[in-house]
């Protein structure tokens, strides 16, 4: 038996309805391996995607995706908006400033 006949779940309405909040804001935060970073940057009018993961092997990660997609906006002859990814502590007092800073 079916719950939901909506092939998006709750969940995705969640981050979709996150990120257009933060795309009002015009900061996008995240951590992990740059994927909603890049998306965001991608699709959106942003003034800065921003992405701090802590854990190396996420960066390692995160390095080779940002490669990837500057290669692929390059194949596309596609723009995006500015991005930053960062491997450090969120929680750190440099990056809480930063954010706090964002407009």
């Amino acid at each position: 038996m079916l719950r939901n006949s909506n092939p998006i779940s709750d969940r995705a309405k969640d981050a979709t309805l996150l990120l257009v909040l933060l795309a009002k804001l015009h900061l996008c935060t995240s951590v992990g391996v740059g994927q909603v970073v890049l998306q965001v940057a991608a699709s959106t009018h942003i003034k800065l995607a921003y992405g701090v993961e802590k854990a190396e092997t996420p960066c390692m990660y995160a390095k080779a995706m940002d490669e990837e997609f500057q290669r692929y906006l390059a194949w596309y002859g596609k723009t995006c908006s500015e991005y930053l990814l960062e491997q450090g502590n969120f929680l750190e007092n440099d990056y809480s400033e930063r954010i706090n800073k964002a407009e």
